[in-house]
């Protein structure tokens, strides 16, 4: 039994029963009408009472007793005092509410840094068109696709009109990315996508997800060895969440770094630990994971799997969100 409702059932079954020897003791001695009136007056304003405030009450219990259930999975089997119900209540709005404010910081942080290093974007992609016409002309094609990849990659990554994007947008800027880093390392380097449905190319995620896992995977995998190296991105679902595997075969990762690795990645965020990171090595995991849960809560995020000498998969857990292009209005509806 619930304790609220044993406690309000234990204190007027009191009152029931003191009620009833007043009754008795009034019929004992053959009382008036009129007392025996304002015995039953008493009574009903007793049952009245217990009706304003029990029910109110097993309402509140009741109401509190569903949204634990649904922070703590234990409740299903075992049924929790109020206080600890409470408990689960309030940590969850607890983080819900840090998690808002952690991502107003990162939005002032971030429009801080780019009023900082701000370039006048419209003359650096100007700059490059000349460019790309100039090898057009003198017939450097590679130079001009070089030209043309590196100005939509700043067009993508510089653009402030959208945070959250496609899948389908984010898997074309990363085949730009990877054709500027292929003018770099030749065919020292490889990427392969495979999705397993187009439908999933509908659904969204932070922009800039994917290129900083991919650039993880060049720089610390696949440009030290001696053979080519090759990433691949796969991407799935499940019934309630959009799946990207990243995966390289460099050199991989030493067990006690990997477990140190996804313990960060696992962990509270730490916007001190984020910006340290930043300084040493710019966009990197952290950062991606660490937009995600903001944006998502903690249960999305990365994890890595690695082998020393055989490769790395990060494994992107999102959930699922639907881009739909409303008619003759030109916005968009998020179905999760």
């Amino acid at each position: 039994m619930k304790k609220i409702q044993n406690r309000i059932r234990c204190i007027y079954g009191v009152k029931t029963l003191l009620a009833f020897l007043l009754g008795v003791m009034l019929y004992q001695t053959a009382v008036s009408e009129r007392v025996w009136f304002l015995y039953f007056a008493l009574i009903i304003v007793e049952m009245i009472q217990f009706f304003r405030v029990s029910i109110p009450m097993i309402k509140i219990e009741n109401t509190i007793h569903d949204l634990s259930r649904d922070f703590d999975e234990n409740t299903e089997n075992t049924e929790l005092e109020l206080d600890k119900k409470l408990e689960n209540v309030f940590q969850w709005l607890k983080e819900a509410s840090n998690r808002e404010y952690k991502m107003q910081i990162l939005r002032k942080e971030a429009e801080l840094n780019e009023l900082q290093s701000q370039i006048n974007p419209h003359f650096l992609y100007n700059t490059l068109e000349s460019i790309r016409g100039e090898a057009l002309l003198e017939d450097m094609t590679e130079i001009a696709d070089m030209t043309e990849a590196l100005g939509f990659f700043f067009r993508y990554s510089i653009s402030r009109k959208k945070s959250v994007v496609t899948l389908e947008e984010e898997l074309k800027n990363i085949q730009y990315y990877f054709l500027i880093q292929k003018f770099r390392f030749g065919d020292h380097i490889d990427m392969k996508i495979e999705v397993e449905d187009d439908s999933v190319k509908n659904y969204l995620l932070p922009k800039l997800t994917l290129q900083p896992i991919v650039e993880n995977a060049i720089y610390h995998g696949l440009e030290t060895q001696v053979e080519e190296g090759h990433v691949e991105i796969s991407v799935g679902k499940t019934d309630q969440r959009l799946v990207l595997v990243i995966s390289d075969d460099g050199r991989g990762i030493g067990e006690d770094e990997l477990e140190k690795l996804n313990k960060r990645l696992h962990g509270n965020i730490d916007l001190t630990m984020q910006r340290e990171e930043n300084l040493k090595h710019g966009i990197a995991l952290d950062n991606v994971n660490q937009r995600i849960k903001i944006r998502f809560g903690n249960e999305y995020g990365l994890h890595v799997y690695s082998t020393l000498g055989m490769g790395t998969d990060v494994v992107v857990n999102l959930p699922l969100m639907e881009y739909i292009e409303e008619e003759n209005v030109g916005g968009m509806e998020v179905n999760e």
